[in-house]
Formats: structure tokens, sequence, C-alpha cells
């Protein structure tokens, strides 16, 4: 006798829902924490050092007041009650939940609120302050601590949000500097307080899409010392828009820390688009001695703001310690043409004669000298002969 229901003697799967999920298989997840083998290679570089962002680091704890003295600040500046920013965040509080891969289970959703709250007003009173009164700001140490801070990978927050609590709160306080008092640019305009040489003010999709290429880089490059005696030519690339060239924009350590927190969100967030870590690998492959970094400076390839070559050198090898070089370079092809350029026959022997015969300016001129000596003597003992005829 066939049951009534056809579907009983079939195991029920229980199909989970979008909010039972790990936080970092959510489809919205976008902040991550920095994988441990990259925290094992330098755990400073990815720790803040002023202001902790949605984590609570022990260390800065003594900067929540400051936290709170901004969100009082904001209340007074924008005239809103502080139940009224509150809401802002208390709406999205399971949306930004799921933006992170840190589980926050062990946090209230109070906590988690005013966490979040203060934050964001944190951030935004920064941006605006700082763009708003420049010339006070932007050479002041701490602010600078604080924008290397905001750059970390853990330190991040849903920008969709923050936009929405910068347009409910602060959209209508008037900014010189900011005419159409628009999040993105008064965004832009932080950064480029302290990036005003950087390629960053001129960038566009369309030149972004130029580099987006699904290769592979298959063999290492000879470092540049090599490559110059091969006859490759290093130049400074025209289009500052592209430019990578300010390595050592930052001095001491700050490079190192900012450059590795992008590496990392790569790695996380677009593991098959890493540009800033191909270009790194790249680097590494060109730069093995300081007389490799010295060579690049002098083309204007590297700006070396760290002092000697060989603290170049070894920032750059140390940035590439438990990065895999991915399977979608952008710089394959190019990496292809001069590894065939270098493994030529003739490039070799151009590249001997070069190094032995014109190395310098003087050397050069004594070959070209010893090279007409060799003619006219020739030239000499033939032209008897050539005269008799």
């Amino acid at each position: 006798m066939e049951p009534d229901n056809p579907w009983e003697e079939f195991t029920i799967i229980a199909i989970p829902q979008a909010w039972d999920l790990e936080p970092d298989k959510q489809p919205e997840c976008c902040i991550y924490r920095v994988p441990q083998n990259l925290r094992n290679v330098n755990e400073d570089a990815y720790t803040p050092k002023e202001i902790s962002i949605g984590h609570g680091k022990e260390n800065l704890k003594k900067n929540e007041e400051s936290k709170l003295r901004c969100f009082l600040d904001a209340c007074y500046r924008t005239k809103k009650t502080q139940g009224e920013l509150a809401k802002c965040v208390q709406e999205k509080e399971l949306k930004i939940r799921h933006c992170y891969a840190e589980n926050f289970h062990e946090i209230s959703k109070e906590d988690f609120e005013k966490m979040i709250l203060l934050g964001f007003i944190f951030i935004i009173g920064h941006l605006w302050c700082t763009t708003r009164y420049p010339e006070e700001n932007n050479i002041h140490e701490k602010v600078s601590d604080i924008l290397h801070d905001l750059i970390l990978l853990e330190n991040q927050v849903p920008f969709s949000v923050l936009e929405e609590l910068y347009n409910f709160a602060y959209r209508d306080l008037p900014n010189p500097h900011n005419e159409d008092n628009s999040f993105h640019k008064l965004v832009l305009d932080y950064f480029l307080c302290f990036w005003k040489d950087s390629y960053l003010k001129n960038v566009s999709s369309d030149d972004y899409n130029e580099i987006r290429k699904e290769e592979r880089i298959k063999r290492r490059l000879p470092c540049a010392t090599k490559l110059a005696e091969a006859a490759v030519e290093f130049k400074e690339y025209k289009n500052k828009r592209l430019s990578f060239k300010r390595v050592g924009y930052w001095k001491g350590d700050t490079t190192n820390r900012v450059i590795r927190n992008f590496m990392a969100f790569e790695q996380c967030h677009y593991p098959h688009e890493t540009y800033i870590c191909n270009y790194i690998v790249l680097l590494d492959h060109l730069t093995k001695t300081e007389i490799d970094v010295d060579l690049l400076v002098e083309k204007k390839v590297l700006d070396n703001w760290l002092g000697r070559d060989e603290a170049v050198v070894n920032l750059i090898n140390k940035l590439c310690h438990q990065i895999v070089e991915d399977n979608h370079s952008c710089y394959h092809d190019i990496s292809e043409r001069i590894n065939e350029h270098y493994m030529g026959y003739w490039s070799k022997i151009m590249a001997s004669l070069k190094s032995q015969y014109f190395h310098d300016f003087w050397r050069g001129s004594i070959t070209v000298a010893g090279i007409l000596a060799l003619f006219f003597a020739f030239w000499s003992f033939l032209r008897p002969f050539i005269s008799l005829r």
C-alpha cells in the first residue's frame, strides 16, 4: 500500500537561511581578518596604532573616549539627536554584521550597534574636519597616523552604510572645499591631502580596464641589472594615472604597513585580480641587490625615500613573503617579451659588447678611438695597392 504522502519516506534536508551562514560565507562579506600566515610575517603591519574601528583592540581602549567626544560633537554640529544617529545604524545592524568575516556572536545587539555607531561617526567627523580645515590637519603627525590606521584591512567599515549616515547627518553642512557635499568627494579630498602627487587623483575606469588581462607569468624575470646589460631600457612611465613608482612614498615602516594591507585585501576579496600583489612580485624579480635599486632610481622607475638602497631591497623582498604568484597576472605579456629578448642570442652578444666596451662614456670613447685607429691603419695598408691599380 502506497503512502498518502509520497514525500514521507524521503529525508528532509535542512537548507540554512542566509543569516545562519558563517560570516565569511555571507554574500555581503567584504571586510576580512588578515590570514594568519600573513600576520605571522609582520604582526605590526596589520595592527592599528591610534584608532581601532569595530574590533575594540585592548591597547586602544583609551581612544574610546575620543570616539565618544567625537559623537557628542557630531550631535552638536549636525543638530541631530543621539537617537536619530543611532537609528541609522540600528536599521542596518544585520546588514553590517554580514559585511564582516569576523564572528560577533559574543557581542550583544546593543553593544555592537554602539561600537559601530561610534566608529562610523568618528570616521566621518575625522574626514570632515581634515578636509574642512586642511591647513591645520594635513601636516599633523597624529592625523597622518589615523589615516594609516583607516587603511588597515581589519579597520574597514561598509562604505554604503557610512555614506548613508553622512548624507543624513553631514550633507547639509556647508564646506567650501566640497561644493556638492558628496561623500565620494569628501573621501577623495581627504586622501589627496596626503597624496597630492600620487596617481590616484587622475585614475579612470578606462585606464583600470586596460591592465585587466587573464594571463600568467611563466618564468621569473632576471634582475634589473642583468636586463640592462641585455639592452633592456628602463624608463619612467609618463602616464601618472597608472604609475606605482612611489613605492617609498611614506617614510619609515608606513609603506610596509599600507602595502601589506592592500595586498591582504586583494588576496581575500579579489583573489583573481591581485594587481598590487602582482606588481610587488614584479618588483621583487627586478630588485635583488642595491645595484638594481640604484639603477631603477636613476631611471625614475622608483623613488627611494627610505635612504639606503639595501632598505628598499629588504622592503620589497619581505613584502613577497607568503605571497604566491597567481595565475592571472597582468604582467604576463611584457614579462614573456622581456624573457624572450633576454634569452635571445643577439641580445647576449650586444650585452657583452656593451658591458666590455661601452660600459661608460670614457670606455666607449676609447673603444671608438681604437676602432677608428684600426680602420685608418688598415686603410694605410691597402692604399698603395689600390693606387697601383
